[in-house]
């Protein structure tokens, strides 16, 4: 905090340091032009007097500082307490799979976020196929009977155990994509763009699948992210007048699982605005994650 202070103060410092030496030489040039008796006197008290006005005028200073630090801690806090109780009021209902069958489950708080990581990698799967595989069709040839016939007939057929694992990732893949692809709208146009994008290393495949991702729950995450927009911009708005703002920043990010420290990273390749704010404040730094932002 000394430092802090130190580095708040200095120019202020420096002014008043320069505009006093200034005085002084005005006052002693003007008692040396016509000394009398009273001249020490004079040269004196008028050095007193103003050395006295500038240290109220930095006096002031300080106070006008110390009460606009006062005022942002306590915006800065009071938004800081909402972004946890909208952190922990996020819910949604999704479907997912789980070996052969559809099940359809409730998310709440932190538990959403490591939701969006699971179902982004699971994206990424689908992205990252050999070929598409279209989408998971409900009638008598794609229906969960069909699946789990599959899955059956691998499990149950005499394979040797390296020869049925191959075949039992060989159908959760074919299962995934295909579920997936329904589940996000990956089109077979919308696949070949992603692949065409990442071979010519345009875009990376985990930033495809969380695009994909906003586009779907955009709204499930809405209020979240422009809370956290507020946060930021209101240490932005408030440096360099009376804080540091990665002290802030710190704060903020060490409050943070890493799913929701990832959300929060590829949300800022979505959304241009929040990527704005999200780099004047240099959050990345201060991310627990091994990529930075392209």
């Amino acid at each position: 905090m000394k430092s802090l202070i130190n580095e708040n103060h200095a120019p202020d410092i420096l002014i008043v340091v320069i505009l006093l030496l200034i005085a002084i030489s005005i006052i002693i040039w003007n008692c040396i032009s016509c000394w009398d008796k009273g001249s020490w006197g004079n040269m004196i008290s008028g050095i007193a007097a103003l050395f006295n006005a500038l240290l109220l005028y930095l006096t002031l200073k300080r106070q006008d500082r110390s009460f606009n630090q006062e005022r942002f801690e306590t915006t800065f806090f009071n938004l800081l307490e909402s972004h946890k109780k909208i952190t922990e009021e996020i819910e949604l209902t999704t479907c997912d799979i789980h070996e052969t069958q559809i099940q359809s489950i409730d998310y709440k708080g932190q538990k959403c976020f490591s939701f969006a990581t699971k179902d982004c990698s699971d994206i990424s799967i689908a992205l990252n196929a050999k070929r598409y595989y279209d989408f998971l069709k409900e009638n008598e040839d794609m229906g969960e009977e069909a699946i789990e016939n599959k899955y059956d007939n691998i499990t149950n057929d005499p394979y040797i155990e390296e020869e049925k694992n191959k075949k039992l990732k060989e159908f959760y893949t074919w299962y995934k994509c295909k579920f997936f692809n329904k589940k996000y709208n990956i089109t077979p146009k919308c696949y070949a763009n992603v692949r065409m994008l990442i071979e010519q290393h345009k875009l990376d495949i985990n930033e495809a699948a969380y695009k994909l991702f906003f586009r779907q729950y955009h709204d499930t995450f809405e209020f979240y992210f422009r809370n956290l927009k507020q946060l930021l911009s209101i240490i932005h708005d408030n440096h360099p007048r009376c804080i540091e703002p990665t002290r802030y920043v710190k704060i903020i990010t060490s409050q943070m699982s890493y799913d929701e420290q990832r959300l929060v990273y590829y949300y800022s390749l979505y959304d241009k605005a929040f990527k704005q704010i999200f780099e004047i404040c240099k959050v990345q730094k201060h991310l627990n994650i091994n990529f930075k932002i392209k």
